[in-house]
Order: C-alpha cells, then sequence, then structure tokens
C-alpha cells in the first residue's frame, strides 16, 4: 500500500471520528436544551395534548387559587427552614404551615430549594427539593411540602412507589452521591423521603407525612417506622425496583423527546379526555382544546379504565334496535391504552403499554410495607375512590320524564354528558375512571322510559 494511500485512510478514519463526536455533543445539546421535570412526566402521562400545549404551543397554564395558595404554604415553611424566621400565625399561608413543622428537620440542618439536574444518556432530568439532606448524612433524606384540600388526596407510600416525582429524586439522590463515591449501603445506609401534607383549612391547621425508604435489598437492614407516621403511611421499596420504576420514566422520557423533535401542533397529539376535570380542571379545556361529545365517549371507550359505560351501550343499543355488545372482563390498564380515532397523530406508544409485561400481573413486592387495606389486592377495604365535582347544570335545565322526537336526542345527549361530566381518581392504580352520576342515572331513565312507549 502506497504512503499516499494510507494517508488517505486515515484521513477518512479522522473525519469519521470528527462526524461521531459531533453528532454526540449535538445530542448531549439537545437533551439538555429539553431538560425533562418531575412534572412534565406526570402531566404527558395524565394528558399528553395537556402537556404539549404548554411545552410545544407555549401556550403557558395560568395557575389557580390551589397552586397560588401551595406557593405562599412553601414560602412560608422556606423562610423557616433556611432563616429560622417565625411563621406569622396571622396569615392564612402561616396558620396552614404550622401544623407541619412538628415533622420537618430543624432549620438551618438541611439545604432548601435545592436545585439537582442529572443526564442519564437518554435524557436529563432537573427538578427542585423542598428540603434535601447533606450528601454526607448516613441516612440520605428528602422532604416535600404538599398543601391538599383533603387528606384523601394524600399519596401513600403504595403510590409512592410508583410516582415520577419520588423516583426522580431518589434516582438524583444517587447520582449526586456517586459524585462522591458514596453507594447505598457502602457509604449511606438508605434514602429517606419525606411527603408532609398540610390541609389547605386555616381554621383547623392540621398535617400528616408519609415516609418512603429507598434501601439495597431484601438483606439490607430494614428501618424503623418512626412514632409520628401512621402505620398506613409507612412504607420500603429496594433499590431494584426504584431501577426498574425509573426505565418507565426512561421510556416516558423518549416519547417526549420524540415529540420534541418532531414539534406537531398540539391539537395533533393524543389526548385524554378522562383528564379534562382532573385537579380542579384542566386550563385549555374549553378554549385551546374543544372536544365534542363524541369525542369524549369515543375516547373514554378506548381506555380500559372505564368500566362503566354499559349505561350508555343500552342507551345506543336502544336507539339503533341492535343488542348491546357482550360485557369483557376488566382489563389491565397498563396493557391497553388505545389511541382513539380522533387524534390524528398519536405519539409513540405509552410508558406504561411498553413497559408492561404480558399475562397476569406480577404478584406484590415482599417490601410493601402498605397494609392491603390500601392496596388493589384487597379492594373490599381499599379506600373509597373520591368524585370531582360534577359540572354544574346549566340555567334553566330540569330533568325530563318522558319525551318523544327531537326531545329524545337532547335527553340522550345529556345523559352522556353526565357520565362525561362525573369522573372519580382512584389511588389503586393512579388512573382515572368513569362513574354514572345521579343525574345521569335520571336522565338515562327517562330516555328508556320514553323509548318503551
Amino acid at each position: 500500500m502506497t504512503l499516499h494511500l494510507r494517508m488517505c485512510i486515515v484521513s477518512l478514519q479522522g473525519e469519521n471520528v470528527v462526524a461521531a463526536t459531533q453528532a454526540l455533543d449535538a445530542e448531549a445539546a439537545f437533551r439538555n436544551a429539553h431538560r425533562i421535570s418531575p412534572s412534565q412526566i406526570e402531566t404527558y402521562r395524565l394528558c399528553p395534548r395537556k402537556w404539549a400545549f404548554d411545552k410545544l404551543d407555549g401556550i403557558p397554564r395560568v395557575p389557580n387559587k390551589y397552586a397560588a395558595r401551595g406557593t405562599a404554604v412553601h414560602a412560608v415553611l422556606e423562610e423557616w427552614q433556611r432563616d429560622g424566621k417565625a411563621v406569622d400565625l396571622s396569615t392564612e399561608a402561616g396558620k396552614i404551615a404550622s401544623a407541619g413543622l412538628k415533622f420537618l428537620p430543624q432549620p438551618g440542618t438541611h439545604a432548601t430549594e435545592y436545585s439537582f439536574i442529572f443526564d442519564t444518556g437518554r435524557a436529563v432530568y432537573h427538578g427542585i427539593m423542598d428540603l434535601r439532606g447533606k450528601p454526607t448524612f448516613p441516612i440520605q433524606s428528602i422532604w416535600d411540602h404538599k398543601t391538599t384540600t383533603s387528606f384523601n388526596w394524600m399519596k401513600t407510600p403504595e403510590i409512592l412507589r410508583k410516582d415520577p416525582q419520588a423516583n426522580i429524586y431518589a434516582m438524583a439522590v444517587l447520582q449526586e452521591c456517586a459524585k462522591h463515591g458514596l453507594e447505598i449501603g457502602k457509604g449511606f445506609d438508605r434514602i429517606e423521603q419525606n411527603w408532609v401534607y398540610y390541609l389547605a383549612d386555616a381554621s383547623k391547621p392540621r398535617s400528616r407525612k408519609v415516609q418512603l425508604h429507598v434501601i439495597r435489598d431484601e438483606h439490607a437492614r430494614m428501618p424503623v417506622r418512626p412514632p409520628e407516621v401512621e402505620k398506613e403511611h409507612f412504607g420500603v421499596m429496594t433499590l431494584a425496583e426504584l431501577d426498574e420504576r425509573f426505565e418507565e420514566i426512561e421510556v416516558t422520557a423518549q416519547e417526549i423527546l420524540t415529540l420534541y423533535r418532531q414539534k406537531p401542533r398540539a391539537l395533533d397529539v393524543q389526548y385524554n379526555s378522562l383528564a379534562c376535570s382532573a385537579f380542579g380542571g384542566c386550563p385549555y379545556a374549553g378554549s385551546a382544546c374543544v372536544l365534542s361529545l363524541k369525542e369524549r365517549i369515543e375516547n373514554m371507550e378506548a381506555k380500559s379504565e372505564v368500566k362503566s359505560l354499559s349505561l350508555a351501550e343500552k342507551i345506543r343499543a336502544k336507539l339503533s334496535g341492535t343488542p348491546p355488545p357482550a360485557a369483557e372482563p376488566p382489563t389491565d390498564s397498563a396493557t391497553n391504552v388505545t389511541a382513539p380515532a380522533a387524534a390524528p397523530i398519536p405519539p409513540p406508544a405509552s410508558s406504561a403499554a411498553a413497559t408492561a409485561p404480558a399475562g397476569p400481573p406480577p404478584p406484590p413486592r415482599k417490601l410493601a410495607s402498605v397494609p392491603k387495606a390500601n392496596t388493589a389486592a384487597a379492594p373490599a377495604t381499599a379506600p373509597a375512590a373520591r368524585v370531582n365535582p360534577p359540572e354544574e347544570p346549566r340555567e334553566g335545565q330540569s330533568t325530563p320524564t318522558a319525551a318523544t322526537g327531537d326531545v329524545r336526542t337532547e335527553i340522550a345527549a345529556r345523559a352522556m354528558q353526565g357520565l362525561v361530566a362525573s369522573r372519580v381518581f382512584s389511588l389503586d392504580d393512579n388512573r382515572y375512571s368513569v362513574k354514572i352520576s345521579a343525574e345521569a342515572v335520571k336522565l338515562a331513565d327517562a330516555l328508556l322510559a320514553a323509548l318503551a312507549k
């Protein structure tokens, strides 16, 4: 081989290395420019279109009164933890925050508003912890303040084991400790996550704490439940389970990054009509995002977690004269998330569908310290589902008892709307389902009675 040919080969190899390096740098820059936060993961899983309105179309979400009150309580707690400033009990925020001081560490011992960022090579994650213990502590502690209108909305340890915020926070602690040469079980004992809930009622300030520990494995020393934490609010998970849950988060993050690359319009992204009234109502519902009744019903029927649409099927069957379809046994919502026909360009399959194993669900892990009464394994004693406030009827509406002709269509539409308007939140699987409201039952009964004549 001539010297000239060898020099050309070396030159080509050098160009390939440079091109590959530039591609890697560009990918890293893209990930860093589109950092993923826990709230993004939660919003995307709830409704991809809701996420897209904010992140793709650039329509900011207007905070509601509940978010504003939570921000005020956070500010009070931050000043007390950081500066030792006394809580002003003459203010609403001060009264609410005062109930949870007994659960918090001494002021000045933990970092407040602790910012973190880490790159897994697949996505860059960032966030802010309300309180963070020092990396040199034998127990790595994380604290998060939550204001709530009812303790029924508290996340149990079983839910926190699947919660994106809790899992990303725990992974951030592991990443930071690794930089100091520390590993769980080697350098520090475990990760202690504390979720303190403050009841948003200044007349009767109350607070409760949920605690979840991350340990190395089943053979590690088990943590002791502190007396201020109730038994049902105390739980443990292993490092292996954390890795498994975080892998699911990585899959969701990849879906988000794919949409960042494709840049579709928010209206072309898959939606979830069951989230329209979640958490006080979607800020885009009825304005930027307007769904017809047909779209909402079709979308609900596409979700396996909807188990109460039999009445709707009966109404349709009565109108069409055909028998309703045979009822099918309930399916795992994680394995059936079919996109509705109304969504023109759905994103990649959801993280739950991409990671859920085939066949029956696996048995619960041994370290699930949450009592069976709070798990799906014992539905007879599980906490009752919470019902979101139904939509108020328009002025002048009344419940008909019988009708004919075009009025039947109106009754059917209102009955369907009643199905859409009444939703419940299940703590067992952290998903939304539909429950027929009393008003919807009355309307449907009136319709069936009218059609029978």
